[in-house]
Order: C-alpha cells, then sequence, then structure tokens
C-alpha cells in the first residue's frame, strides 16, 4: 500500500476515535443531566448505542486495513 493510503486510514481511524470519544464522553454527560433532572435519558442511549456502532466500525475499519497492508 502506498504512503498516502496509509496516512488516509490512519487519519480515519483517529477521526472515527475522536467521534467515539465523543459520544461516549456525551452519553455520560446526559446520564448525569438525567441524574439531576430527569431529562436527557434518551439521548445517553442514543449517544452510546451510537458509540458502540462507531467501535464496531472502528474495529472493521482496522481489520480492512491490516488485510490490506499484506
Amino acid at each position: 500500500m502506498a504512503a498516502e493510503g496509509k496516512a488516509l486510514y490512519a487519519l480515519h481511524m483517529v477521526l472515527i476515535g475522536t467521534a467515539i470519544l465523543y459520544c461516549f464522553g456525551f452519553a455520560l454527560y446526559q446520564l448525569r443531566q438525567y441524574s439531576e433532572d430527569g431529562t436527557g435519558a434518551s439521548l445517553a442511549a442514543f449517544f452510546t448505542a451510537a458509540g458502540i456502532v462507531l467501535c464496531v466500525y472502528l474495529r472493521s475499519v482496522f481489520r480492512y486495513a491490516r488485510r490490506r497492508d499484506r
């Protein structure tokens, strides 16, 4: 694989990782809001699910990039 391709995969993985951190962080924030005033449970559930989906996607991108390297 060319160096540009590797750099692109690395950048893509970094961006996905950042999105995962954001999703789980926002879900924790919404859970805190829920414990204080009872709102935000649905957003917390949605962003937790989105974080999990992004984790699965990151794993598949990592596997694909690894397989393509061979």
